[in-house]
């Protein structure tokens, strides 16, 4: 089940995590922030996350609305993709995405939250959240069947976060995502785009063994940076 919802305190952890914050050549901060709210500062930024969602509440509320519908719609054929990607149904989870007012789009994968700039269109809304749910199911499979392989590692930073953007990726412009998305899926950090095609030559080569498929592209991931 995926609950969309609105929150503004999360917002202000939102901002509290991404303030200053970039990664490689995507600076979360300046674009997901502070292009879109020029007047927020670190010493405003709870009464005016607090104002903002004030006197915008119809909008915020109509994108989630909008956001739900087509979830709705379209969630059992994602479901039904995803089975067919790790041989596990994953529909009877709990997700809770959260509308926010930021273009950061976080999420936080032991809680199975994530968040969604709610100014995005209704495909573009809608390729947030498969794209975060597919990283769930990413590490919910590997840590129950690969611990060996993972339990050392943080999927939040790097060569298993790597590998889970790469993925993603390869998975989500499949037929089965593409009848949903209805919009490719690209390369959000730019280094690594280099390690999309060998990483998709490691899957093609292991398609039916998911585990020796991630030892594989970590060590690959790993031998690349040195």
């Amino acid at each position: 089940m995926i609950n969309i919802s609105i929150n503004k305190e999360f917002d202000k952890e939102v901002f509290s995590d991404f303030w200053g914050f970039s990664l490689g050549d995507v600076d979360f901060s300046k674009n997901g922030i502070e292009k879109i709210h020029p007047k927020i500062t670190k010493q405003n930024h709870k009464k005016y996350i607090d104002d903002f969602y004030t006197d915008n509440k119809h909008a915020i509320l109509d994108s989630r609305n909008e956001l739900e519908h087509v979830v709705n719609k379209t969630q059992d054929a994602y479901f039904k993709a995803i089975y067919d990607v790790f041989g596990k149904d994953y529909l009877g989870r709990s997700y809770t995405c959260l509308l926010s007012i930021f273009d950061c789009n976080p999420r936080y994968v032991e809680e199975k939250r994530f968040h969604v700039f709610y100014k995005r269109d209704t495909i573009g809304k809608l390729g947030v959240v498969y794209h975060e749910i597919l990283h769930f199911a990413f590490f919910e499979y590997a840590k129950t069947h690969c611990s060996s392989i993972v339990e050392t590692l943080n999927p939040n930073e790097g060569s298993y976060w790597a590998l889970s953007e790469i993925f993603n990726i390869i998975i989500l412009n499949t037929s089965p995502f593409q009848d949903i998305l209805k919009r490719e899926e690209y390369v959000f950090y730019p280094m690594l785009a280099q390690h999309v095609d060998p990483i998709k030559k490691i899957f093609k080569e292991n398609r039916t063994d998911f585990c020796t498929f991630l030892s594989a592209s970590l060590s690959y991931l790993e031998a690349v940076k040195k």
